[in-house]
């Protein structure tokens, strides 16, 4: 592969910028400029990311990792935080929140869905998602009755 100067990579590139401003060619020439261009420039060769060359026993980053569930220490933690906010002190907050960062959910379950999120999808989303997961109160006909009555009391 012939190697290309600066100059002849500039003048192309000119060549090509006045093909695309020239507003009535056909851009056959733009077309064909710009295939010249792409066969001449030099190939990068592929990277090959199977081996790693670091360590495998030593971490990527020294930063605290979120945990994936709440627990005690992250509600005295807030107390600190909502502080920090309260006195607009920027740079403090940032750096306790990589000090101290929050956990990712309230519970550590990939599976649960809060039920005001259900709540707010579509009627055959929340359809659908009652007919997967399997309900846990039994329903009992017979207090169909005391409810009515209760309503009656209630003069609706």
């Amino acid at each position: 592969m012939p190697s290309i100067t600066p100059l002849q990579v500039v003048a192309q590139q000119q060549e090509i910028n006045q093909a695309l401003s020239n507003k009535r060619s056909d851009g056959s020439l733009f077309k064909l400029l710009l295939s010249m261009a792409h066969a001449e420039m030099p190939r990068v060769e592929q990277l090959d990311f199977t081996s790693d060359a670091s360590a495998p026993d030593m971490p990527a980053h020294h930063y605290r990792q979120p945990s994936l569930a709440q627990s005690d220490q992250d509600f005295t933690k807030q107390t600190q935080l909502t502080n920090i906010i309260a006195n607009h002190d920027l740079a403090n907050l940032k750096l306790w929140l990589c000090m101290h960062p929050q956990p990712l959910s309230a519970r550590n379950d990939a599976l649960h869905i809060e039920k005001d999120v259900i709540d707010n999808t579509s009627y055959q989303t929340a359809k659908s998602f009652e007919s997967q997961v399997p309900q846990s109160i039994k329903e009992d006909p017979t207090m169909l009755y005391d409810v009515l009555e209760d309503l009656k009391q209630l003069n609706f």
